[in-house]
C-alpha cells in the first residue's frame, strides 16, 4: 500500500511518513531537530481498542472518567504513543473530531515549501504529553534591507489531538532582534496565513497547504523587491501623489506623517524633512498603522497592506528602470 492509500490513523502510515521525511531531509541540505519526539496519534473507543493498554488508568486518573462513562461517550479517544511505545491518554473528542498527525503536517509543508523559500532548518516543539506540536520553518537566506535591518522568512505550523488548538500554518518576514540569531515577527511585514482551522472532517490538510504556499510565494517574491525601496528616494511631490493615490484623508496623512516609526525612531515627516526618506520608510509607516487599528477585520487589513505593497512596488519598478 502506498502513502496516499493508507489513512492517517494506520500504524504503517506514520513510519512511512517518517521515512519520506528523512528521504526529503538527505536529498536537500535540511537540518530536522525534534522529529525523534514526534508521537504518532491512535484514535478508537477506549474500552474496547485500549482495553489491554496503560490508556485506561491515565484516563481515569488524569479526568476522572470512569469505564461507565467511556461506555456512554458518544465520540472517541485521542491517544499519543510516543517513539519509546508509551501511550499518553489526550482527550475524549467528537466521533466529527478529524485527526492531524503532526508529521503528515510537517511532510507535507515539505513537499509544497517553495524553492525560493531556501528551507534550511526545521525546529519541532512538542508538549509534555505529545498532544500539540509546533513546528518552525527557517530559510536559510537573509536580507538585509539596510544596516541593521535583516530579516529571514519562516513558517510557523501549529497542530493538536488534544482539541487545545486550532490547525494553523502562518509565515513571511521575520526580523534579527539580535546578533544571536533571534527572531521576531515584523509588525510593518505582512503575513500570510491560514486562519485558525477546528479539528473537523470538512478540514483539507492538501488544500489548506496548496493555498499557504502559493500566497507565501507571492509574498517572497514581493519582499524581494525591498532592498530597492531603500534606495529609492522620496520627496514631497512623490509623498503627496502616494497619499492621493491611496484615498488618504487630512487625519490619516497627519497620523503617517508623525507617528514614531517602530524600530527607527523617528517620524516620516523628519526624514522628509533631512532628505532621507526613502519607500522603505513609507511602507514602515503603512504597515504599522494598519497592524495598529484595532477595530479592522484581519482581511481587510491584509487587502489595504497589499494595495499599499502593489502602489510601491510599482512605483520602485519604475524608478530602477529608469536609472
Amino acid at each position: 500500500m502506498s502513502l496516499q492509500e493508507l489513512p492517517n490513523l494506520h500504524p504503517r502510515y506514520n513510519e512511512m511518513i517518517d521515512e519520506e521525511i528523512n528521504r526529503l531531509s538527505l536529498n536537500h541540505p535540511i537540518e530536522i531537530k525534534g522529529l525523534d519526539k514526534v508521537p504518532y496519534i491512535a484514535q478508537g473507543r477506549v474500552l474496547f481498542d485500549f482495553e489491554n493498554t496503560p490508556v485506561l488508568p491515565v484516563l481515569a486518573e488524569t479526568y476522572g472518567i470512569t469505564a461507565d462513562d467511556l461506555y456512554q461517550a458518544k465520540g472517541k479517544f485521542n491517544v499519543a504513543i510516543d517513539p519509546s511505545g508509551n501511550a499518553i491518554g489526550l482527550r475524549v473528542v467528537s466521533d466529527k473530531y478529524k485527526v492531524i498527525q503532526h508529521k503528515e503536517a510537517l511532510y507535507k509543508l515539505l513537499t509544497r515549501v517553495p524553492d525560493s523559500f531556501e528551507l534550511s532548518t526545521i525546529d519541532i516543539t512538542t508538549d509534555s504529553t505529545g498532544g500539540k506540536c509546533f513546528f518552525i520553518l527557517t530559510s536559510g537566506k537573509r536580507i538585509e534591507i539596510k544596516q541593521n535591518d535583516e530579516i529571514v522568512y519562516q513558517i510557523l505550523c501549529e497542530n493538536s489531538a488534544d482539541a487545545s488548538k486550532r490547525f494553523s500554518i502562518t509565515g513571511g518576514a521575520f526580523r534579527f532582534a539580535c546578533s544571536n540569531g533571534l527572531v521576531i515577527p515584523d509588525e510593518r511585514i505582512h503575513q500570510v496565513n491560514t486562519g485558525k482551522k477546528l479539528h473537523r472532517n470538512s478540514l483539507d490538510l492538501d488544500y489548506q497547504v496548496h493555498a499557504f504556499m502559493g500566497n507565501l510565494a507571492d509574498s517572497i517574491q514581493a519582499m524581494n523587491l525591498w532592498k530597492d525601496y531603500t534606495r529609492v528616494k522620496v520627496d514631497s511631490e512623490t509623498l503627496d501623489g502616494i497619499f492621493t493615490k491611496l484615498n488618504e484623508g487630512e487625519r490619516s496623512r497627519e497620523a503617517l506623517m508623525h507617528t514614531k516609526l517602530r524600530g527607527e525612531h523617528t517620524t516620516v515627516q523628519e526624514l522628509l524633512n533631512s532628505q532621507t526618506l526613502t519607500v522603505w520608510e513609507v511602507y514602515n509607516s503603512y504597515t504599522q498603522k494598519i497592524t495598529d487599528e484595532e477595530n479592522m477585520y484581519h482581511g481587510v487589513k491584509a487587502e489595504k497592506t497589499l494595495k499599499v505593497g502593489r502602489l510601491l512596488d510599482n512605483l520602485v519598478k519604475l524608478e530602477v528602470a529608469n536609472a
